[in-house]
Order: structure tokens, then sequence, then C-alpha cells
């Protein structure tokens, strides 16, 4: 197993490869000082078997109506930017 960084935008919903097998842990501000106030950090584990998965990712900001395909139980994190905006990062249901 290892931990793969992954960068996702501050924008509502957005998709990630892993393989079958891998699961998002976390999210932290980015890494990047001019990205941090427009994207994130995710980190997933990754166990290195089975074909890949794509995992759907949506992000709220605080006081904004959550999407349709947000489960709250799937909450990976949040963060805050130093804009002052805070940001939650859900898996949800892929949106095709």
């Amino acid at each position: 197993m290892r931990i793969i960084r992954h960068q996702i935008a501050i924008t509502d919903y957005q998709e990630i490869d892993l393989p079958a097998s891998g699961k998002a842990l976390s999210v932290a501000m980015s890494r990047i000082p001019e990205l941090q106030n427009h994207a994130l950090d995710l980190w997933s584990a990754d166990y290195e078997s089975g074909p890949p998965k794509t995992l759907a990712i949506y992000v709220v900001g605080t006081g904004n109506p959550m999407p349709d395909g947000i489960n709250p139980d799937w909450f990976i994190g949040t963060v805050v930017t130093p804009s002052g905006l805070v940001w939650h990062a859900f898996q949800g249901l892929i949106n095709r």
C-alpha cells in the first residue's frame, strides 16, 4: 500500500481515478502557494490492486446547499483557505 496525493479543484464536482481497492482519506490546503485559494490536496490509500475505479468528489462551501448525490457519511474533510473560505469535501455518486 502507498498514500497518493491528488490535486483537486475547488469546484462543485470532479472525478478522480484510483485502483479498485483505493480509498479517499483526507484533504488539506494545496501545498502550492499560488493555488491555495483555488485547489485542495486530497490523499488516498492506494492498495495497488484491482482495475481502476472512478470516485466522484464534491466540494461544498460552508452555508451552500448540498448537491444531490452527496451522502454525508462519505465526508472526507474540511479545509480553510487563506481567503477565509471554508470548503468541505465529500465522496458521492458519479454524475453522468
